[in-house]
């Protein structure tokens, strides 16, 4: 899962670069909504994985982050 996050992370920025050459920021918008729901359903998968609490606190921390640093 968290790989799959790695990946959705390079896809936006490589949209946001070619945002910058074509002037189209709405490829980005919605890929965006998809990847702020990663970090919650990592959260839900990290409870059924028995994941340590240090693991669990930073996916905790990565969800909080996620919506609201720009994108």
């Amino acid at each position: 899962m968290a790989c799959l996050f790695v990946i959705c992370v390079t896809t936006q920025i490589l949209i946001a670069g070619m945002a910058v050459f074509y002037g189209s920021v709405l490829l980005a918008k919605p890929f965006v909504r998809v990847i702020e729901l990663f970090p919650i359903l990592m959260l839900f998968l990290s409870f059924t994985g028995k994941l340590p609490n240090f693991l669990r606190w930073m996916i905790v921390l990565n969800a909080i982050l996620s919506p609201i640093l720009p994108g």
